[in-house]
């Protein structure tokens, strides 16, 4: 799922409820910057996503996340 909104430096829709009959897990797609990969992280863990990925934004180069 895109996040909304896209940037997830404030809290993000959840994932859609169970009437989608899907009881599998939920990935949540996060726009690069904004507020820190840490601060995106656990907005989406507080809207109950099982993952997120956290994209570039216009850019293809891939960038290190370090931590600590």
């Amino acid at each position: 799922m895109m996040a909304n909104p896209e940037h997830a430096c404030t809290s993000i829709d959840q994932p859609p409820d169970n009437r989608t009959n899907y009881f599998g897990s939920w990935i949540v797609l996060i726009r690069r910057y904004g507020c820190s990969f840490e601060q995106k992280v656990r907005v989406a863990q507080r809207a109950n996503y099982s993952a997120a990925i956290v994209h570039n934004v216009n850019s293809s180069e891939l960038g290190n996340i370090l931590c600590s």
